[in-house]
């Protein structure tokens, strides 16, 4: 299936493999199975086996380096989109704005990876492995984004500024709020708390 594998399986196929590995974050920290994603969490199986590899697996795999990226799975589809029912609205979750203070809350403060393992799983990692530019090399545009890892806040999709609003995580309390992001040496967002940016 092009959009995914269900985490029992895949897990399991691609520890024999060792191909490169990515985890996307819905899969490691949902505890409900959010509506139309593929492949769909939605039978109790999917549920369980969810939950045992995110505990048991995923986050051992992320540690020891067989995952090598965690990827975010954006799909920020419009309201309209998601509201034609579970046959016809588009699959997937939003995912740019809730993936760093969702790990950095569920991983690193809970001491299951280090601040450095997070950053080489959704950064250097990437970029390595698709052959990307970017990032913080000298003379090139910087690609980059800060976080102030003390900022405690809760996810509210209404406060997305992306277009989808989709998410099973609105509600959860996270540290670590996006205050710049830089692409292509160009400012694409601030946070309104960041003053002559």
């Amino acid at each position: 299936m092009p959009w995914g594998v269900p985490v029992g399986e895949g897990l399991r196929f691609l520890e024999s493999k060792r191909e490169w590995v990515e985890a996307a974050r819905k899969r490691i920290l949902t505890k409900t199975p959010p509506t139309t994603i593929l492949p769909p969490l939605s039978t109790r199986r999917h549920t369980l086996a969810l939950r045992a590899a995110a505990i048991d697996r995923i986050r051992v795999r992320i540690a020891d380096g067989t995952i090598d990226v965690i990827a975010t799975d954006h799909a920020p589809h419009s309201v309209e989109e998601k509201s034609k029912g579970l046959e016809k609205s588009a699959f997937g979750i939003v995912g740019l704005e809730t993936a760093f203070p969702l790990l950095y809350t569920h991983l690193v403060l809970t001491g299951k990876i280090s601040l450095e393992r997070l950053v080489e799983l959704m950064s250097e990692g990437p970029r390595r492995l698709f052959g990307l530019g970017g990032g913080l090399e000298a003379g090139m545009p910087a690609d980059m984004a800060v976080f102030d890892l003390d900022a405690e806040f809760v996810i509210d999709p209404e406060q997305f500024a992306s277009k989808g609003r989709n998410t099973p995580f609105g509600g959860w309390e996270v540290r670590g709020r996006t205050m710049l992001t830089v692409v292509d040496g160009k400012i694409v967002y601030a946070d309104k708390k960041m003053k002559n940016v």
